[in-house]
């Protein structure tokens, strides 16, 4: 095949590019542009002094990576090979920030980072865009540098500032670190001088926040208010048989087995069994997602009065609000000390002051520690870089109040006509065994089209929003993302009407956002494909006009093809065997011959 360049796209070489964020999406999004316009000048920012994001060198020493190898993996660099990590087992966080730091090496991406670097704000810049930086840190005389750019690739992720509680801590004489902070403040957190630590919150970072003060020797209050969906579900990363959770996870079988907004069609399993019209159907959905639930987590919180406080209000990982803490080899030796209770005490209770090194808490009770983490997640405030004005235009969450009445109007009239589109598909979030309390939201949820595009502006093809949307399969959803990105923004999308149309696709991204409302309730605003992925990425896939069942094209051209039971196998491999990120390799070079060949084709009309 010809080299590749945009000579078959609308854009002429040297356009400039500018990512901001080198973490999985800005890497996989830099690697697959230069690969489709090896000639384009690329720059990629970020505040850290690594490639990595939220995995750069800076990450705590006991956090792990809640995906197994090879789940982790981008299509063209396998990290068991890497490092020599048994396939489907558990991954230190510092492995992967050294697997992401070679993967920017292998693909020239390495040099083109301007590390330490903050972008402060940016705006429109003619038809394209100026981005003001300074000198990552707080400085007031950090050196200041604006940069300009034809296309803007924003990868920077969901959070910025963390969400502390609303309390006084200025009488407190202990140490109060935020979960962000572990990274640098392990060692301060491990010191003599700290006997009896507090972690404040019931999340996957609380839970590791209690392993290092277990490891480190400490005594530690686990404190967890009484309200909310409760503390995120303990979930083994292997089945009882030993098979890892994620194996099943990663099967194409399952993606059949729960409600999906991404599916071209409906097969007779959705319409009978997942959609919640028939009785018979909905108790079948009931009793696999609860066995499902119950193989995962076994008797793991009757083993203890600790473990009896740290259930979630519902226990069942189809319809829980809350999110999941998943329980490596490592962490078995954690889980014994809270049922033993010794060092490691629950409390159910919110704090109502701080002072000395007393901690006042709402069910009358004191406790007395040297040191307090917060594990309380992020604001919901997106805190974005773009000025308000900007920011709704580019479909960024905003204030509700801030928007033109028209314009509140009219998401609002949309979002509910779709909204009951969903609910007439699937009524089984109608009938909900379980009841939710949906919380008031302030501000708008975000408006891109395939979770990437902002529809009022994609006619300009100038920017994309990469890693917005949450999901368990990031390396892979990465890789499609920035093929479908960079396919968008020189203009070779098959069918180029798929991004004309503003109406359809606003209609599409409201549907979106109702069936993400009606899933995952407890989302605050962000977008979410946890379980969806899979059908997400074969939607992507298609739009690029390459094939999505990829498990069947590997065994096609493997040397066990002529041994196929008339193709049976093939499709055994497609429903049932796992889909590792290797079988999405060679998608670039499938998508550049379609444009090649759709290029080719124009000059000979």
């Amino acid at each position: 095949m010809r080299e590749m360049s945009t000579q078959i796209g609308k854009a002429p070489n040297g356009r400039r590019v500018i990512i901001i964020g080198a973490g999985i999406h800005g890497l996989a999004a830099a690697k697959t542009y230069l690969q489709i316009v090896p000639h384009v000048q690329l720059t990629i920012i970020d505040n850290n002094d690594t490639v990595g994001g939220v995995w750069s060198r800076k990450v705590h020493p006991n956090l792990m990576a809640d995906s197994s190898t090879p789940t982790f993996d981008f299509s063209e660099l396998q990290m068991s090979d890497e490092f020599d990590i048994p396939e489907w087992s558990s991954i230190p966080g510092s492995i992967v920030y050294e697997y992401l730091e070679r993967y920017a090496k292998k693909f020239d991406v390495l040099r083109r980072c301007m590390f330490n670097t903050q972008v402060t704000s940016v705006e429109r810049n003619g038809k394209g865009w100026k981005v003001h930086t300074k000198a990552a840190g707080d400085e007031p005389t950090a050196k200041e540098q604006t940069l300009t750019c034809d296309i803007l690739m924003v990868a920077n992720g969901h959070f910025a500032v963390p969400r502390l509680p609303n309390i006084d801590t200025s009488a407190f004489t202990g140490k109060v670190f935020h979960t962000k902070d572990l990274n640098t403040s392990s060692d301060a957190l491990s010191s003599k001088d700290i006997k009896t630590v507090a972690v404040v919150g019931g999340n996957k970072s609380s839970f590791e926040a209690i392993c290092l003060a277990n490891n480190a020797g400490k005594n530690a209050h686990w404190i967890i208010r009484e309200d909310g969906a409760g503390p995120s579900m303990f979930f083994r990363t292997q089945f009882p048989n030993g098979m890892s959770t994620s194996k099943m996870g990663y099967m194409r079988f399952t993606s059949i087995l729960f409600p999906s907004v991404y599916r071209p069609t409906r097969s007779w399993w959705d319409r009978l069994v997942v959609s919640g019209k028939y009785a018979w159907g909905n108790k079948l959905f009931e009793w696999f997602w609860q066995r499902n639930t119950d193989q995962r987590i076994g008797d793991r919180y009757e083993k203890s009065e600790n473990g009896r406080l740290l259930k979630p209000k519902i226990l069942n990982l189809f319809w829980s609000q809350a999110g999941i803490s998943f329980i490596h080899n490592r962490d078995t030796n954690v889980l014994d000390a809270i049922d033993r209770g010794e060092r490691i005490h629950v409390v159910r209770a919110s704090i109502s002051a701080m002072k000395g090194n007393i901690l006042y808490l709402s069910n009358q009770s004191q406790v007395d520690v040297d040191a307090v983490v917060f594990a309380t997640g992020w604001e919901n405030s997106p805190g974005s870089i773009f000025s308000p004005e900007l920011q709704a235009d580019l479909g960024l969450p905003v204030l509700w109040d801030s928007l033109p009445e028209s314009k509140a109007n009219y998401w609002k009239q949309l979002d509910a006509s779709e909204d009951q589109k969903i609910l007439n598909i699937y009524p089984l979030f109608d009938k909900r065994l379980y009841k939710y309390t949906y919380r008031d939201v302030e501000y708008t949820p975000f408006r891109l089209f395939r979770g990437l595009i902002p529809p009022s502006v994609a006619a300009e093809r100038n920017i994309v929003f990469l890693g917005k949307v949450g999901n368990v399969q990031q390396t892979s959803l990465a890789e499609i993302n920035a093929l479908w990105s960079v396919a968008y923004l020189e203009g070779l999308l098959p069918l180029e009407s798929l991004v004309s149309d503003q109406e359809a696709m606003n209609r599409e991204v409201a549907r979106t956002n109702a069936f993400m409302k009606r899933r995952y309730p407890g989302r605050r605003n962000i977008p979410l494909a946890l379980l969806e992925v899979r059908d997400l990425m074969d939607l992507l896939l298609r739009d690029l006009g390459v094939r999505t069942d990829r498990n069947r094209l590997a065994w096609e051209n493997s040397a066990n093809k002529v041994f196929g039971w008339w193709g049976l196998k093939g499709w055994m491999a497609e429903w049932f065997k796992p889909y590792e990120p290797v079988v999405y390799k060679g998608i670039v070079e499938e998508f550049l011959a379609r444009a090649v060949k759709q290029d080719d084709n124009k000059k000979t009309r």
